[in-house]
Formats: structure tokens, C-alpha cells, sequence
């Protein structure tokens, strides 16, 4: 037993000559591991892609979350089933691809074919020992940087000694610590060597992808070679000596840190959850495909357009005909958040505009006052057909019935954290392959009075005249149900629409 490590010389020595020996096995063992895993990724993608809906689910286009899991063939819940059965198949399949790896590398006795065979011997020990690895690591990284990489290098042969000398488990990570022991700086800059030199091969044009793949070899090599010198030195080492007890608790307490701050931040953002898919779902909706910028596309003022009769909000609770309204209510209290509860929405005709309003159950002061700062919570949707032509624009709700509608206006409440608060309204032109944005709405043109939003469209903008017709509906985005629409309504475009289409039934 030698009393001291070989030098650098003596190291890149001894690894060429197994290099020369092992380079080709092992690059098969690599390259055919490689290719397995990668058509099994291929099959499993496939089988998640025709689990989802195939070419049904893109054809069908869905607009949102909602339609999206609408159209799931199996639900959401058996999505998320199969998605995980297919995830774990894939990390099956790497823990196989290592484990032959190292078993051809580190065994002289092992040919191509009997590499693969034991490869699935240490499947499961692998994925144990790398566990625990990277639990250390992590523990390290809670001190800093040099702690992590002290451990990290400290434990790196844990996956040769669990092949080379069957030791599971946490002896694997304690045995490599208890080798290195002593010898930390030398390894190190043994290491750092021929790092240097993997990164100065993977640098020069063309030939450096080959070259670092025909290094690769060398380097597992380079390892097991220091591996066999610092054991030589070590001579017989017991794990227990070390406390192997608290390198397991350090372990598992690294391997746990992730799943507590991905438990926080699920206690934390989930109930938020729904209005944050749906603000990325605003934004998404307000970019052009294939530009980064919203356009800015002119919108008329209302000073451009004729003056405007204002018009008192309906009461809920009393109103029974409001001449020149479509109205649209909403008994329950199904909105997610309280505050958002819609209980009203209307549609008139006016003068060069069509006038929308939405009327909640609260006043927005309170939703203003409760939400913190930088809130976007949706309220409803209106989606309006402004050349009648069902053939024409697209189908949001996916159903053939519901069809040919060419403009969406989103409305969103937005808290500025100081007790008040505006609304913004945005326009997006919807189109048969997708959609556009029009940009936002001028401030000028929407307004807070208690308990109601009064959204102001000039004709000009939607594309429509006077004494034209619209066909209109609305969507509450805030409901427990994942949002409701109402049903198709004919608003005429002038002042005093007629009577009879005055007041509808709500959902």
C-alpha cells in the first residue's frame, strides 16, 4: 500500500493506457445508451401528444386555459396521470444510460453487451446514491458556494466505490468522503488539469464537438484512475467512523429543502394561481405574432366622435326595462373572489358609440381597498360579431354554434395598492387563424361610478355604422366554474333600440 498519491504525470500516464484499451467500449455503450434514451423520449412525447387530443387539439385551437382543458380528451386529472407514469419511464431509462456508463468504465471485465445487462442492475441504486449526492450538495449550497463545491468534489467518486466495491446507499457518498480526506487540494487541481483541457477542445471550430466526445472516455478514465490512488493510499475505511448517521440526515434534510420551498411557493401563489394564468394569457393576447412590442394602433377619442348623452347605471335591484339596453343578469354568488361578483351587464346603442356596462355587487372602492398592489384580476370578456357573418372571425368557445365573432374587449380591474385604482380595457381583433391586438382602450373612453364600469366604443374602432346591428355576448372570467358565457344578444346601433329586445334572461 502506497503512502502517497501518484503524481499528475503518473495519473494522465496510467488513464492513457486504459484509454487505449477502453475508449471504444465505452463510447459504444455511450452512444447506444444515448440513442435508446432518446427514442424513448420520442415514443413517450408521442404517446403525451396523441393522449392530449393529437391534431384534434390543434385544429380545434383552443383560447385559454379553459377551452384547453375543455378539450382535453380524458380530463385534466388523467392527463397529469399519464404525464407522470411517462416522466418516470424517461428517468428510468437515463438511470440506465449512467449506470452502464460507469459500469463499462469502471470494470475492465465488462464488454458492450454485458454493460447494458448490468446497467439495470444499479438503476435504482443510482438513482438512491445520486439522491443523497445532490441532497449534500444542496446542504452546501445553504453555506455558500465553497461548501458545496468542497462536498461536491469531496463525494464525486460515490458512483464508482457503488459499482466497484457494492456499496449502497449513503456508504457510497461517506467511503468517497473518507478517501479524499487529506488529499482535497491535490484531486483538485489534478482535476482542475484536465478540465482545462476538455474546455480548451470543446473551443476549437468544427472539430471540437468531436474532439470533447472522443475526450469523454479519457476523462471517466482520468477519474477511476485517482479513484484507485487515493484508495490505494487510504487502505480500508470504515463509514461508520464517520458518522455516517449525520451524512444521512444532511442528505435527506438537502433532499427535502426543494420540496419545502416548492410547497411555499404552492401555499403561497396557488390560490393567485387562476388570475396569474390568466394575466399571461392577456398579455400573450395583446402581442402581434412575431413582434415583441404591442402595436400602437390609433384609436378614436371620444372627442372625435359625437357627444355622448350620459346615462345613469341601472339599479339590480329595481330595473325591469331599460329602453335601449340589452341586460344580462347574474342571481349567484359564484365569482371566485367576492368583491368581483358581477351582477349586471348591458349593451345600448348610442349616438356614433356603442356604450357597455358592467355592474357589479360591490362597489370597486372595496375591491380597490382589499387588493394588493399591481392586482390584474380579470372581470368579464365581451366577444361581438360586428358583421353578423358567423362564417367570418373565430369561435372562442370552440362550438359551431357560437361562431363569427371578430372583436374581444377584456376587462381588467387594476389596484395600485393605495386604496384606489383604474381600468384598463383592451381590444384584441379575432381572426380565423388567431388573433390581433388592437391596443388598449383611451382613458377617456371608460369609467368608475360606484358600483359600475361604463366602457365606451366608437363606431369608427369596432368597424360598424349607425343603425347596424351587433351580435354580442360576455363571459364573467372571475366565476367559480371557470367562467361563464351568456347567450348571443342582437344590440341594434342606434339610440333607442327597440323594446323588445331590451331585457333578456341571464345564464
Amino acid at each position: 500500500m502506497s503512502s502517497q498519491l501518484k503524481s499528475i504525470d503518473q495519473v494522465f500516464s496510467e488513464t492513457w493506457g486504459l484509454f487505449k484499451q477502453r475508449a471504444i467500449p465505452i463510447l459504444l455503450v455511450l452512444l447506444l445508451t444515448t440513442v435508446v434514451v432518446i427514442l424513448v423520449f420520442l415514443a413517450c412525447a408521442a404517446v403525451m401528444f396523441f393522449a392530449v387530443g393529437g391534431m384534434d387539439l390543434i385544429n380545434s385551437k383552443p383560447q385559454g386555459v379553459d377551452d384547453l382543458l375543455q378539450a382535453l380528451p380524458f380530463g385534466p386529472v388523467v392527463m397529469v396521470g399519464v404525464g407522470s407514469a411517462l416522466f418516470l419511464f424517461m428517468i428510468i431509462f437515463g438511470l440506465w444510460s449512467q449506470a452502464a456508463t460507469f459500469v463499462v468504465t469502471v470494470d475492465e471485465s465488462h464488454g458492450v453487451k454485458s454493460a447494458l445487462g448490468a446497467g439495470w442492475k444499479y438503476v435504482f441504486p443510482m438513482l438512491w446514491v445520486g439522491s443523497l449526492y445532490a441532497g449534500i450538495i444542496m446542504m452546501g449550497f445553504l453555506f455558500f458556494i465553497v461548501p458545496s463545491v468542497f462536498l461536491g468534489l469531496a463525494c464525486c467518486f460515490c458512483y464508482y466505490i457503488m459499482i466497484a466495491e457494492e456499496r449502497s446507499g449513503i456508504d457510497a457518498v461517506v467511503v468517497s468522503y473518507l478517501y479524499m480526506r487529506g488529499h482535497w487540494w491535490n484531486v483538485f487541481f489534478k482535476f482542475l488539469l484536465v478540465w482545462m483541457v476538455s474546455i480548451l477542445l470543446g473551443l476549437i471550430p468544427i472539430l471540437g464537438q468531436i474532439l470533447s466526445l472522443l475526450f469523454t472516455p479519457f476523462l471517466m478514465l482520468f477519474m477511476v484512475v485517482v479513484y484507485r490512488d487515493l484508495k490505494e493510499v487510504a487502505g480500508e475505511v470504515d463509514p461508520a467512523s464517520s458518522k455516517r448517521g449525520l451524512w444521512l440526515l444532511m442528505a435527506l434534510a438537502g433532499m427535502l429543502f426543494p420540496l419545502f420551498g416548492l410547497l411555499g411557493a404552492v401555499v403561497t401563489i396557488g390560490p393567485k394561481f387562476p388570475q396569474v394564468l390568466e394575466q399571461m394569457q392577456n398579455q400573450q393576447m395583446q402581442q402581434v405574432p412575431g413582434t415583441d412590442e404591442v402595436p400602437q394602433v390609433p384609436i378614436p377619442t371620444l372627442e372625435e366622435a359625437a357627444p355622448v348623452e350620459e346615462t345613469s347605471a341601472p339599479e339590480v335591484e329595481t330595473v325591469t326595462s331599460v329602453d335601449g339596453f340589452i341586460v344580462w343578469r347574474d342571481h349567484d354568488n359564484d365569482a371566485g373572489n367576492p368583491l368581483l361578483e358581477v351582477k349586471e351587464v348591458t349593451a345600448r346603442g348610442m349616438t356614433d358609440l356603442l356604450q357597455l356596462t358592467v355592474t357589479l355587487a360591490n362597489p370597486l372602492e372595496d375591491y380597490f381597498s382589499a387588493a394588493v398592489s399591481l392586482s390584474f384580476d380579470p372581470v368579464i370578456k365581451f366577444y361581438m360579431d360586428t358583421d353578423t357573418d358567423t362564417a367570418t372571425g373565430s369561435a372562442p368557445f370552440g362550438g359551431q354554434s357560437r361562431s363569427g365573432y371578430d372583436l374581444e374587449v377584456n376587462v381588467v380591474l387594476v389596484a395600485t395598492g393605495t386604496g384606489d385604482g383604474y381600468v384598463q380595457v383592451s381590444l384584441t381583433q379575432l381572426l380565423e387563424d388567431g388573433k390581433q391586438s388592437m391596443g388598449s382602450l383611451d382613458d377617456a373612453a371608460v369609467s368608475i361610478s360606484g358600483k359600475t364600469v361604463k366602457i365606451r366604443l366608437p363606431y369608427p374602432l369596432i368597424k360598424v355604422e349607425d343603425r347596424d346591428v351587433v351580435r354580442v355576448c360576455y363571459r364573467e372570467a372571475g366565476q367559480k366554474l371557470e367562467g361563464a358565457v351568456s347567450k348571443d344578444q342582437t344590440v341594434p346601433l342606434h339610440h333607442g333600440a327597440a323594446e323588445s329586445e331590451s331585457i333578456k334572461g341571464g345564464l
